[in-house]
């Protein structure tokens, strides 16, 4: 999945809690990659069972969608 390097430490979490907590609730593996990849910088990964990664990648766009939508809002009312 495509989710900008901005969004990757929210996806990692405080001591990588959050990934953390998504690798153990889906057993999946999310894989982000390292800072300076070049063109895979944006690209984060996500391996398992069908339905459990399919989950897992779910969870993480509501996450980045949350983080946006909530980002626009402040970026409104400020204007």
């Amino acid at each position: 999945m495509i989710i900008e390097p901005e969004f990757h430490p929210m996806i990692i979490g405080k001591k990588g809690d959050t990934v953390r907590n998504l690798r153990n609730k889906y057993g999946v593996q999310v894989n982000l990659p390292r800072r300076g990849e070049g063109n895979n910088e944006n690209i984060v990964t996500v391996v398992g069972y069908q339905q459990s990664a399919e989950s897992a990648r779910d969870e993480i766009q509501e996450m980045v969608d949350k983080l946006v939508s909530c980002i626009f809002l402040c970026i409104s009312n400020w204007l």
